[in-house]
């Protein structure tokens, strides 16, 4: 008589399951581990590459947008506000918006916020910065007739920069949690003081920077009369790039 059980698979009793051992999984853990702060900091530092490139091209935006501004203004450079007594105000940002493809408060308010500045409030819903850029008080004045008696500081005319290349417009500029996230309408403190040869190299004290952002690992993007942006460290700008004849 023939066995049947050649015919059936041996079934094992308490057949061992494979699996990782401690030392295996502590090993992956441990791989992961290694792997994740090495991809993190690379993942943040490229994101911040981006952001302070894409700053640069607002910058430079702006730069060109108060350029275009004055072309069809005799000459004259936006201001911080205008207006004042019986005319309404506005802002640079209003004046400038047409310039820099601003045709709604969305757009404008996108573009004269870098993408690495801190604070936020809300527009239409949206909760995004203020604006994180200022200008150099040298060249962008306050023209508002505050007390409505017809006078106010007159715009400067761009024609009048003899250094376009070396005079420094607009730059990254912090935003104060006490002013609820509204950045600082001016860079770089300059007083009445003014454009000395003789001095031009001369480095600006620190304290005068009080609204400036170096938001770019210890660097803030800084742009030209004449377009071009580069950027700077507190303590590595000069007389001649803030102060004016």
């Amino acid at each position: 008589m023939t066995s049947n059980s050649s015919k059936y698979p041996k079934i094992k009793l308490h057949q061992r399951v494979a699996a990782f051992t401690l030392i295996e999984l502590l090993t992956v853990i441990a791989i992961v581990g290694i792997l994740a702060a090495i991809i993190i900091p690379s993942v943040g530092k490229v994101r911040e590459a981006s952001q302070a490139t894409k700053c640069v091209t607002q910058l430079r935006q702006l730069a060109l947008g108060a350029r275009a501004y004055a072309s069809d203004h005799h000459g004259n450079f936006v201001s911080l506000y205008s207006g004042g007594g019986d005319n309404p105000t506005l802002t640079w940002v209003d004046q400038i918006a047409p310039y820099v493809g601003g045709e709604g408060q969305d757009r404008i308010y996108e573009m004269v916020n870098c993408p690495s500045a801190d604070y936020i409030m809300e527009f239409n819903g949206i909760r995004k910065s203020t604006y994180s850029y200022g200008w150099n008080p040298a060249l962008i004045p306050d023209a508002r007739d505050l007390d409505g008696d017809g006078i106010s500081n007159s715009p400067i005319k761009s024609i009048a920069i003899q250094r376009p290349n070396e005079t420094m417009l607009i730059a990254d500029t912090i935003q104060k949690e006490s002013r609820k996230g509204w950045g600082n309408d001016y860079f770089v403190s300059v007083g009445s003081k003014v454009y000395s040869p003789s001095s031009a190299d001369d480095y600006v004290p620190d304290s005068s920077f009080t609204g400036f952002s170096d938001r770019h690992n210890g660097r803030g993007n800084i742009a030209f009369v004449d377009g071009h942006v580069e950027a700077f460290a507190i303590g590595e700008i000069k007389q001649k790039h803030v102060y004016v004849e």
